[in-house]
């Protein structure tokens, strides 16, 4: 990922996780602002957050980035492109839940009670 999309992923990202509309907002283009709200809606204090993958789709990036409360997370897929030299969100949703296979301890215990491990 570009050294100044970094920034910027990282900034906007820390700002929604302090609250910090403003400097959140600096980072939508006008046609972002739509599609964001129906995923704003979430947990309302977030604790932590993650970039978990980037992806250059043309000139745009795509960027995953899993966001986490105490009591639950959730992933936002944001379509960040330049505009005037600057990176901005052209558009967001939240992610579908990831399907994670099972753990190393799930398949001996599935091996040892002769059940199949749950995918």
């Amino acid at each position: 990922m570009p050294e100044d999309l970094d920034s910027a992923v990282n900034h906007q990202a820390a700002a929604r996780l302090h609250l910090d509309v403003p400097t959140y907002a600096s980072y939508l283009a006008p046609e972002a602002i739509d599609s964001l709200r129906p995923i704003f809606v979430g947990p309302d204090r977030l604790s932590a957050y993650e970039i978990l993958e980037h992806q250059q789709r043309g000139r745009d990036r795509v960027v995953t980035v899993r966001f986490s409360s105490r009591a639950a997370s959730f992933e936002v897929c944001s379509r960040w492109a330049l505009r005037n030299g600057c990176w901005a969100v052209t558009r967001a949703e939240r992610a579908p839940p990831r399907r994670h296979d099972p753990g190393l301890l799930s398949r001996i215990a599935s091996f040892v009670l002769g059940r199949r491990p749950r995918a």
